[in-house]
């Protein structure tokens, strides 16, 4: 509640839900209706950083944000309302450990991969495709497939759970959506 009805002064702020007792996962909707924009996401962590949106939000706006967390398996309903405003002025500024790999290519694919250096248990995807299914394939450097899952990628914003911890070193995530494919480097510390 102490950061909500705020206006940020920085855009890379950290805005926290209050945890809950036994919660595996926290979506959050960030919003503006006016505006008809709606940004959902899955985390297995209970904050989000407004500058994961930052090429697409508004300077100067309010933003609706709201959560509900995922208990036993069972998705809870949203809490109330929050509302933020982001500041007039805005540069995106990550901090090195955190950093954000965005592509945007002719063949219509944009990936977000992030945290990046990552501990290697998890990164949050964004994707979007003109492809309703997509292929994500994480490899180590020696070509081995450490992850492999189909993804619905129309508009996908999801934790990426690995099956097993990744240890430290360099891997590649593959998105493969039709004939198109668009790959990024993950650093694992």
């Amino acid at each position: 509640d102490p950061q909500c009805g705020i206006s940020l002064n920085d855009i890379n702020a950290v805005i926290y839900a209050k945890p809950i007792a036994n919660a595996t996962n926290y979506i959050f909707e960030i919003s503006n209706t006016t505006l008809g924009y709606v940004r959902t996401i899955n985390l297995t962590f209970r904050s989000i950083r407004m500058s994961w949106w930052a090429n697409s939000l508004q300077p100067n706006t309010t933003y609706d944000i709201k959560v509900k967390a995922i208990v036993n398996g069972i998705t809870g309903n949203y809490s109330k309302v929050c509302q933020v405003t982001t500041p007039s002025n805005f540069r995106i500024s990550i901090p090195d450990d955190e950093i954000q790999y965005v592509e945007s290519l002719t063949n219509n694919i944009q990936l977000v991969i992030y945290p990046n250096p990552s501990q290697g248990e998890f990164v949050y995807m964004e994707l979007k495709s003109s492809e309703d299914i997509s292929e994500l394939i994480v490899t180590d450097i020696t070509g081995k497939i450490m992850h492999q899952q189909k993804i619905n990628s129309e508009n996908y914003f999801a934790t990426i759970r690995f099956n097993e911890k990744l240890n430290s070193g360099f891997y590649l995530v593959t998105v493969i959506s039709g004939n198109q494919k668009v790959t990024k480097k993950l650093v694992v510390k």
